[in-house]
Parts: structure tokens; sequence; C-alpha cells
């Protein structure tokens, strides 16, 4: 007779649940928002699909992502980002998203710094 259960929880793969954000990100809802004049309390609606067409008032599940705002375009100067310029990317990597596909220069640099090696 067993006297003491033991329940594990874990973590799915950090690479899983990066996925699973991704594909909720790519399928978030665009919601609006009001207020009641009254009692000051606030509510969703309005509600519609950004990405995909479909029905204007879909209703979100608790697993939905929602936003009020769209993104700033990260790509075109803004008071929420200095554009491409100056960008730092890895070659090969991500420069082509990073630079939002205007190219980039290749700059390659030679740096000496002690190894903290050991010779016995």
């Amino acid at each position: 007779i067993c006297t003491v259960r033991t329940c594990w929880r874990q973590l799915s793969p950090f690479h899983e649940i990066g996925k699973q954000l991704k594909q909720r990100y790519e399928t978030s809802l665009k919601v609006g928002s009001t207020t009641n004049e009254a009692t000051g309390e606030g509510d969703i609606s309005h509600v519609r699909m950004q990405p995909l067409p479909g029905p204007s008032d879909q209703i979100p599940r608790t697993t939905d992502l929602i936003y009020i705002d769209d993104s700033p375009i990260f790509c075109q100067v803004s008071m929420y980002s200095p554009g491409t310029s100056a960008r730092k990317c890895y070659k090969d990597k991500n420069c082509e998203s990073i630079c939002c596909g205007r190219g980039h220069n290749t700059q390659s640099r030679v740096v000496t710094r002690p190894c903290q090696c050991q010779v016995r």
C-alpha cells in the first residue's frame, strides 16, 4: 500500500513554448474597449480577427492573445524605434529580418583578449 503520492509537473521545452506563443501571436484578436461613464468599469467590445478574415464579433477565449493597439513598425523611425540604422545582427542568422530586408554592411574586427590559459 502506498502512503505517499508525489505529483510532478514539468514545463514544456522552451522551444515548444515559443512555438505556441508565436502561433497565438499570429492569431491574436484585436479588441476595442469601452468605459462605462457611470461606474468607471471597462469592457472589451468590437472584437475582430486581425490576420485572417472571419466573424466581426468573435468572442475571445481565455487562451487567446488580445491587443488594443497595433504594434509600431520597428523598421521605420518613430518615437518607439530608431528604425534600422546601426542595428547589429549576426551574419547568416538574422540580418535579413533585423535590417527589414534593406541590406546591410559587413564589418570585420580582430579582437585580442587574454585567454586565461594555464600551462602545466
